[in-house]
């Protein structure tokens, strides 16, 4: 009996370390899948960041440039309204000098 009882242990402790390794291999597989899918996550994380910085600064830079072209535009429009009024200082006065030799004309005749 005690040769099949050492028979049977051994058999046990076979089974065991089988077992053992098995769940070892598992656990490393489980760990090495856990840690790829943290590194790809990290990755995306990062690559999302980096878009993100890369979209902060295009957002900058168009903000920057629209104000400047609102600066000029609006420099533009005062220059333009300078240039109306000018003008219609000019046809005022042109205006009055004409009336005033309509005037002289009537009366000469």
């Amino acid at each position: 009996m005690e040769i099949g009882t050492l028979s049977l242990i051994q058999i046990c402790f076979c089974f065991f370390y089988r077992y053992d390794g098995e769940k070892r291999t598992a656990l490393k597989a489980e760990k090495a899948k856990k840690d790829a899918l943290a590194s790809k996550q990290e990755q995306d994380r990062k690559d999302l960041e980096e878009r993100l910085a890369k979209a902060q600064i295009n957002f900058e830079r168009a903000a920057i440039e629209s104000k400047k072209k609102m600066a000029r535009l609006e420099e533009e429009n005062e220059r333009a309204k300078g240039a109306v009024q000018v003008v219609r200082l000019n046809l005022k006065h042109l205006l009055r000098l004409l009336m005033q030799q309509l005037l002289w004309l009537l009366l000469l005749l």
